[in-house]
């Protein structure tokens, strides 16, 4: 059976043709339900790192916002 997931949303930093600008955006990546709260950016991170990218991947990435877990969220 496979263990519950539930959507973090994360920033991301895309490089530019050059110089130290870039484009942000947000995105949502899914981590285990009972990630511990102290351990989300880890896990983030982890998720994050295992994405293949089209193009270039993100300069820059991190946790932009956690909410709370609702039964209707976690699959």
């Amino acid at each position: 059976m496979p263990r519950k997931t539930r959507q973090i949303e994360y920033y991301r930093l895309w490089p530019s043709n050059g110089g130290d600008s870039g484009t942000w955006d947000t995105d949502f990546v899914a981590i285990l339900a009972d990630t511990p709260d102290d351990q989300i950016d880890e896990a983030v991170e982890k998720a994050v790192a295992a994405i293949r990218w089209r193009d270039e991947p993100p300069i820059i990435t991190g946790v932009y916002s956690v909410p709370e877990p609702e039964e209707d969220d976690i699959n």
